[in-house]
């Protein structure tokens, strides 16, 4: 990515030159327009803020450090002396600091033992609001800046917010709010009396939000004595025992969180008697730094295990019929579903797959150009750690395969390409295995047309009822 600066009134285009690789992306205007600050992004976990100077035209690191942490600009203050930022530097958390123009440095402001996901100041710089991920779910904080007294802001519903901003008087805040029962919203939160209020209609059908299902927030032991947060959904209608699917987000440095998943698929999946567990596997975000880590380098392996023990969490509970268990996720998630109906067989009555890689070597060797400076470093580099990348694929494994499996790719796919869903459904069909493949036309790494995304899901939920329910839908 490239940083072009377009002049509004003259159209006049300049291109930034930029001094390293990774992505570069413009963030936050100072008040003057002196200043442009732009993020550069190595890797998931190591990020700077560079500081553009309109006038003398250079382009300055201003978080430069040792090591491999994120930083992220937020606001700058009204007279422009300096900016919010948000960075997990030494820390396994990310933390709000300010960053001091005159002064060329930066300094804490919050250090919670949760991340720091979003910062918005008011304009006139008195209400400083920032958002917390609270292993999953968000909550608000907020400050005085006059007083330096904290807020009392209202408990939200239990969701996360996907955007923030205040009002001129900084009384009001607008959200962008989803929850596991509702598709994301447009709300508006009054700070005084904590009233929070729908500005749109996100929901369509006439459906009551009383009739849908809230996850349990749980954990279960792995087979290193960590404790794998996950999130737990049992059908309202009763008593079972009733079908599950494990679903693998992915990423794989993302966060499973109380949000409308997939457009309803976990909730539509609820009403017709299925289970769903949900975990944030090591390698997801919300959890430290360290957890996120655990996943570099080793694609199909500890990973793995926790996904085993997921299955066996699932076979102690009363409720859960042990013997229609699936398996799903796209991305890294359909990654994890190929791993797991091949090396765990045993577990699973089916897979569902979406884009997942199924050859880490080629794998590697196909991703887009801006992503081969740190694929080395996230997955292994493809003619060095070859023997590891065989060794963790699930292709190689596919002999093993003995349940049913959907696979879904989009043909225009450009991180994980086509020829990856291929190669696994060549295998599987040339040894008489149970697939069923759709290859979109007209999509890439996942659904971005409505009527696609629809028509995803209903091959998904048809699949799903036809081999684990008794009574498939019409």
């Amino acid at each position: 990515l490239e940083v072009v600066l377009r002049d509004a009134a003259t159209g006049e285009i300049e291109r930034v030159e930029v001094p390293g690789p990774g992505m570069w992306v413009p963030v936050y205007w100072s008040p003057d327009g002196r200043y442009l600050t732009i993020v550069n992004f190595l890797s998931n976990t190591n990020q700077d803020v560079y500081l553009l100077d309109r006038t003398s035209g250079t382009l300055t690191n201003v978080t430069p450090h040792e090591g491999e942490f994120g930083f992220t600009p937020g606001p700058w203050v009204p007279d422009g002396s300096g900016f919010y930022l948000v960075t997990n530097c030494e820390r396994e958390f990310t933390g709000m600091a300010f960053y001091t123009l005159a002064a060329g440095s930066w300094r804490w402001v919050e250090t919670p033992e949760h991340d720091v996901e979003q910062i918005i100041l008011s304009p006139d710089g008195r209400v400083l609001i920032w958002a917390l991920n609270e292993s999953g779910a968000t909550r608000l904080y907020g400050r005085d800046l006059t007083t330096g007294s904290p807020l009392a802001l209202p408990d939200l519903p239990f969701g996360e917010i996907e955007g923030l901003d205040i009002s001129p008087d900084g009384m009001r805040l607008a959200l962008i709010f989803a929850s596991a029962k509702e598709a994301a919203n447009l709300y508006e939160l009054d700070l005084a009396s904590g009233a929070l209020q729908a500005l749109g209609q996100s929901m369509l059908g006439g459906i009551s939000l009383d009739e849908l299902v809230d996850p349990e927030p749980i954990h279960y032991p792995t087979f290193d004595g960590r404790q794998i947060p996950a999130w737990l959904y049992r059908p309202r209608a009763g008593q079972g025992p009733f079908p599950v699917l494990l679903s693998i987000h992915g990423g794989p440095e993302s966060q499973e969180r109380p949000h409308y998943n997939y457009n309803g698929l976990y909730q539509y999946l609820l009403s017709r008697g299925f289970g769903i567990l949900a975990p944030n596997i090591r390698g997801s975000t919300g959890y430290g730094l360290s957890y996120q880590k655990l996943i570099l380098r080793d694609w199909g392996g500890a990973e793995l295990k926790d996904i085993e023990h997921a299955a066996l969490y699932l076979r102690g509970l009363d409720w859960v019929d042990s013997n229609r268990l699936a398996v799903f996720g796209g991305s890294f998630g359909g990654f994890a579903t190929l791993s797991a109906v091949t090396r765990l067989p045993e577990y699973w009555a089916l897979g569902v797959d979406i884009v997942g890689p199924s050859n880490l070597v080629t794998f590697a060797q196909s991703v887009p150009p801006h992503w081969k400076s740190f694929i080395k470093a996230w997955v292994g580099d493809p003619e060095e750690d070859r023997d590891m990348l065989v060794e963790r694929s699930p292709i190689t494994y596919v002999d093993q395969l003995r349940v049913p499996l959907l696979v879904i790719q989009g043909a225009n796919d450009p991180r994980v390409v086509k020829a990856e869903s291929d190669q696994m459904v060549e295998r599987i069909q040339a040894k008489g295995g149970d697939v069923r493949y759709y290859v979109d036309p007209e999509e890439g790494h996942g659904a971005g047309r409505r009527e696609n995304a629809i028509r995803w899901m209903q091959m998904i939920t048809d699949y799903l009822e036809e081999y684990l329910l008794d009574e498939p839908s019409a």
